[in-house]
């Protein structure tokens, strides 16, 4: 992983130096970056064969979750046979760490969006498809990812051109819809700008919620700008201003076809609900793929792989 992600407390707690050779299950290693904080990721290297790995940790404690949790998500998906989970090598504790040794992933998309502006329909196009196609393999697997956002995806280390999940800290597996009210609280380390209406008030509906932060970032992408609530600090105002956006969404036309695209995808998310999941996917994909192929350009790369 080229970008090195930081711990979200706590982060000065170090647990080993960048460079030190480190014993996992027999196998020396080493870190390119200092492997600290609670919980995050880090490129770990082996000494004997020198293949290049991602080390995803956390911090042992009675509250910890997160790696257990995108180890469950990462097994479900490559049982399914998806093309684009990341790899689990090896699992287990390391000092005063859980972890999970993964196959590598490519730099995080956060950091590829701020070197992109003004973006083409080939490419904000590419975009829209590839990052709808991660969130359906979460979907078929029966899980909702809970927090969709740039940071939580990365390109693929083999395929350039590819995103996918790296992040699945908050995934949820999905039960029958009349046990929903009885489910806990879903976990929220903070509401974001993507976050869901629901998410803000603690609630979760599942796959309702992944469409509409997935819209949110869309927006973002297609027109290179922020939100209008990205710097709100209030949560209410930031929940009105959501509810505002997807119920009389208006933008100026700069591609009038984008406009109408992404008003329709307003629509068909805004009637999503736990018993027509199905139903609004099909628009969706159906949609996406029009939209992808009247965008596409044969054999043009794109931004970040030059």
């Amino acid at each position: 992983m080229e970008t090195e992600k930081k711990s979200e407390k706590n982060p000065d707690v170090l647990h080993y130096k960048a460079g030190d050779k480190v014993f996992i299950e027999n196998a020396p290693f080493r870190f390119r970056h200092d492997v600290k904080g609670e919980f995050g990721c880090v490129e770990a290297r082996g000494f004997v064969d020198t293949n290049r790995f991602d080390f995803r940790f956390e911090l042992k404690d009675k509250n910890a979750s997160r790696i257990k949790n995108e180890g469950i998500t990462l097994v479900r998906l490559n049982k399914n046979g998806s093309n684009r989970a990341i790899r689990i090598y090896q699992s287990g504790d390391v000092g005063n760490v859980h972890y999970l040794l993964t196959s590598r992933t490519g730099r995080c998309f956060a950091d590829v969006l701020k070197d992109l502006h003004n973006l083409e329909p080939y490419v904000y196009t590419h975009i829209v498809r590839e990052t709808f196609l991660s969130i359906q393999e979460i979907h078929e697997v029966n899980c909702a990812h809970f927090d969709i956002q740039p940071s939580s995806f990365s390109l693929s280390a083999n395929t350039p051109s590819m995103i996918v999940f790296s992040g699945f800290t908050a995934t949820v597996r999905l039960k029958l819809v009349q046990d929903y009210d009885k489910e806990k609280k879903v976990r929220i380390a903070q509401p974001n700008r993507f976050t869901s209406r629901r998410q803000h008030k603690g609630q979760r509906l599942g796959i309702a919620d992944d469409f509409e932060s997935w819209i949110y970032m869309i927006y973002e992408v297609v027109h290179d700008k922020k939100l209008e609530w990205a710097t709100a600090t209030n949560n209410l105002e930031m929940l009105y201003k959501k509810w505002l956006f997807l119920k009389e969404y208006t933008a100026p036309p700069i591609n009038k076809d984008a406009e109408k695209k992404i008003r329709y995808m307003i629509d068909v998310i805004w009637s999503c609900n736990a018993y027509n999941t199905a139903d609004v996917d099909g628009v969706l994909s159906a949609l996406i793929k029009e939209w992808y192929d009247t965008s596409y350009q044969n054999g043009k790369k794109m931004p970040w792989e030059k």
